[in-house]
C-alpha cells in the first residue's frame, strides 16, 4: 500500500486513508439510524410491522438488480435496461411456468433470457466499443417491446405455488426469503469484489481501463462478465418480483424502478465514474430508498413529486460521494 506524508513531514500508511473513509461511513450511518427513528417518531404508523415488511421486502427485490447495477458502474460503465430486461425475461419464464407447471425451469429461463439481453449489451461495450448509455438505451425498448408484444399487454398468471410458498415463507417467522435471498447475494457479490482476483480486476478497469489492459487484465472479458452479473441479478429480481405480484407483465416496471434502482446503487458508494462500490453499500443504499419510497406513501405524497424527491436524493448522493473522494484525494496528497 502506498505511503502518505503527513503535515509534519513524516509518513504513514494507507491505513490513513482508510480511517477517514471509515469515519465517514460511520457518521453517514449514525445519521441514517438518528433519521430512522425520527419517522418512527413522527411519521404514522411507519413502525408497524406491515411496513416494516414492505420495506426490507422492496429493498430486497430493488436492492438485488442494484447489486447487478453496481458491478456495472464499477467497471465505468452503466446499465439502464436492467428493469425492461427484468420483464422481459419474467413474462417468458412466466409463461411456461403457467403451461408446464415446471418452476425450476422457468425460474431458468427467467435469468437466461435476462442474460441474453445483459450479453448483448457487454459485447457491444467491451468488444465494439459502443457508449454504454446508447446501448443499453437500445436494449431497454428492445425488451420493452418485446415484453409488450409478447404478452400484447396482458399480465401472464400461473407462478407455480410451491415458488409463491418458498418466497413468502419466513425463517423463524420473522425474517421473509425475499431477504434471506438477497443477504446470501450480498455475502456472495462482496467476497468476489473483496477477496477474488475478479473483484480486483472491476475496480481496476473502472479506475483505469487503458492501465488494466496493459497489465494484463482481460479487460473485455472481464467487463461482459460484469453486465452478465447485472443482468443475472435482473432475472433474480424478476423471479422476486413475479412472486410478489403474482403475475408477469410488461407493466411489472414501474417509471421509478431504474430511478430508486440507481439511487441504492449511487448511495451505495458507486459511480459511473468508475472504481468504487460495494456490495454492503448497495444494500443499506436499497434500504434508504426503500424506507423513503414507504415513507413518501404514508405520507400522502403523490407519485410525480416523489419521483421528484427520488432524484433529487440521486443528485445529492453524487454530490457527497464527489467530495467525499475529492476530500479522500487531498489527504492522500498532503
Amino acid at each position: 500500500m502506498d505511503n502518505i506524508q503527513d503535515k509534519n513531514g513524516g509518513k504513514t500508511t494507507g491505513m490513513t486513508q482508510l480511517s477517514f473513509r471509515t469515519k465517514e461511513r460511520i457518521a453517514l450511518l449514525a445519521a441514517g439510524a438518528a433519521v430512522y427513528v425520527l419517522l418512527i417518531i413522527f411519521v404514522p404508523n411507519f413502525s408497524s410491522a406491515y411496513n416494516q415488511f414492505n420495506i426490507i421486502t422492496q429493498a430486497a427485490i430493488y436492492g438485488t438488480m442494484s447489486l447487478g447495477l453496481a458491478f456495472v458502474l464499477i467497471t465505468g460503465g452503466i446499465d439502464i435496461s436492467l428493469p425492461c430486461v427484468l420483464a422481459m425475461g419474467s413474462v417468458v419464464g412466466v409463461t411456461y411456468m403457467s403451461h408446464s407447471g415446471n418452476w425450476m425451469t422457468g425460474c431458468l429461463i427467467i435469468i437466461a433470457v435476462c442474460m441474453l439481453g445483459g450479453l448483448v449489451s457487454g459485447i457491444s461495450v467491451a468488444v465494439f466499443r459502443m457508449s454504454p448509455m446508447i446501448v443499453t438505451l437500445a436494449m431497454m425498448n428492445v425488451a420493452d417491446g418485446f415484453a409488450k408484444w409478447y404478452t400484447n399487454y396482458e399480465s401472464v398468471r400461473g407462478v407455480p405455488d410451491a415458488l409463491t410458498d418458498f418466497f413468502k415463507s419466513k425463517i423463524a417467522g420473522i425474517i421473509p426469503m425475499y431477504v434471506v435471498v438477497f443477504l446470501i447475494l450480498v455475502g456472495i457479490l462482496h467476497f468476489i469484489l473483496v477477496k477474488t482476483v475478479f473483484g480486483r480486476w472491476l475496480y481496476f478497469i473502472g479506475t483505469n481501463k487503458h492501465t488494466a489492459q496493459v497489465s494484463g487484465v482481460p479487460v473485455k472479458m472481464v467487463t461482459i462478465c460484469a453486465y452478465l452479473i447485472g443482468a443475472l441479478m435482473a432475472g433474480i429480481a424478476g423471479i422476486m418480483l413475479s412472486v410478489q405480484s403474482g403475475c408477469a407483465t410488461a407493466r411489472m416496471v414501474s417509471p421509478s424502478m431504474l430511478t430508486e434502482v440507481l439511487a441504492a446503487a449511487v448511495i451505495g458508494g458507486a459511480s459511473d465514474r468508475g472504481g468504487r462500490g460495494t456490495a454492503i453499500g448497495v444494500a443499506v443504499g436499497a434500504i434508504v430508498i426503500s424506507t423513503t419510497s414507504i415513507t413518501l406513501n404514508l405520507l400522502g405524497v403523490q407519485s410525480y413529486p416523489a419521483q421528484v424527491i427520488k432524484g433529487c436524493i440521486i443528485i445529492l448522493a453524487t454530490i457527497l460521494d464527489y467530495r467525499l473522494n475529492t476530500t479522500t484525494a487531498k489527504v492522500k496528497i498532503k
